[in-house]
């Protein structure tokens, strides 16, 4: 079931364009999904006077500590990331970060 859950969601995180996603499983793979520019020609910047920035690039990354994790992601989605984040499931080191890019890519995510 692990594993079935883990290649469904990887399927779905690839359509992630919008900010950087790193996931670090437990056998020591590091899947890496999107882009740290927020912006591009299909999301240009509102301000269209400002320079690329750091601050329009997002990056998160989550250390998966029990592949429980994957099942929790496929079967309930958000809520299954909370629960596996209160649990210690996974670690992330920018929970901010990581909100940023979810919500950058809410539209193709939620497309999944």
């Amino acid at each position: 079931m692990n594993y079935l859950a883990r290649t469904t969601i990887v399927s779905m995180m690839e359509k992630l364009t919008r900010g950087q996603l790193r996931v670090l499983s437990t056998e020591g793979i590091c899947y890496t999904f999107g882009t740290p520019a927020i912006y591009s020609d299909a999301f240009p910047n509102p301000n269209k006077e400002a320079l690329p920035s750091k601050a329009d690039e997002i990056r998160a990354e989550i250390r998966v500590i029990n592949d429980a994790f994957w099942v929790r992601m496929l079967l309930l989605s958000d809520l299954g990331f909370s629960e596996a984040f209160m649990t210690g499931d996974i670690e992330v080191d920018d929970l901010d970060a990581l909100f940023k890019v979810r919500r950058v890519s809410w539209e193709v995510m939620d497309r999944s």
